[in-house]
């Protein structure tokens, strides 16, 4: 069984990056979206799996992107839209170790920053949570900015609670922690963003447009993040 899902990706501009992140409740392979890098892939070895691809816009930016896998697992999917990063080569600063285990919590390790002015960004996924606006984000400088989850508990849900921290030096940042759910499996993982002007301020969101996604491409960009380029 494969998993397809379609997303219509709006008005982009030359060098935009779209993040996806997907969530799955359970393991699948062969995850894919054509021109996307898979990066920061985080899972618990057995009732969750999490992912996360990025792709930078050309001159004639997409209108759309359909990702897939094989594997009868529900997904939920959340869509960022970020401008600002570099425009050329790895967008990818660095990337922390994967924190899993079972409980109501977890505090993944941030890693070092080698660049001034980045973007850090922390996801967790949750088996089967109902996650909402209950799920909580702390740690000095973080901001949750998504929650995605289904109103399921049973076997076949998952969720996942996404943060992000403006960083202006080179170092490691406040670890995030996320709570507030029932206790179940997760995978959660922080990495970092270059930006294309390391002598500007930190980046900002900018905007927001609708709630996260599973099944549907309504709404798809649920957060516009950019960096500031004064």
């Amino acid at each position: 069984t494969s998993g397809i899902i379609n997303f219509s990706l709006g008005s982009l501009s030359e060098n935009d990056i779209i993040l996806i992140h997907v969530a799955l409740d359970g393991s699948v392979t062969n995850l894919a979206a054509a021109g996307y890098t898979s990066f920061a892939s985080h899972n618990d070895g057995s009732s969750v799996d999490g992912y996360w691809l990025w792709k930078r816009m050309g001159g004639t930016p997409d209108t759309s992107v359909t990702i897939t896998w094989t594997g009868s697992e529900q997904a939920r999917i959340t869509l960022l839209r970020i401008s600002g990063a570099i425009n050329t080569g790895d967008i990818i600063d660095t990337t922390g170790a994967v924190s899993s285990g079972t409980g109501t919590s977890v505090t993944p390790t941030s890693p070092a920053s080698t660049v001034a002015n980045t973007l850090f960004i922390a996801s967790v996924t949750v088996d089967r949570d109902r996650v909402d606006d209950l799920d909580s984000v702390s740690g000095t400088g973080w901001t949750k900015i998504s929650t995605s989850g289904s109103s399921d508990v049973g076997a076949h849900a998952v969720g996942s609670i996404i943060a992000t921290l403006n960083q202006e030096f080179i170092g490691t940042p406040a670890d995030p922690t996320f709570d507030s759910w029932a206790s179940d499996g997760y995978a959660a993982i922080v990495f970092n963003i270059k930006e294309l002007d390391t002598t500007s301020p930190t980046p900002t969101i900018t905007s927001s447009d609708g709630a996260s996604g599973s099944t549907t491409n309504a709404n798809p960009i649920n957060f516009s993040i950019s960096f500031d380029t004064k």
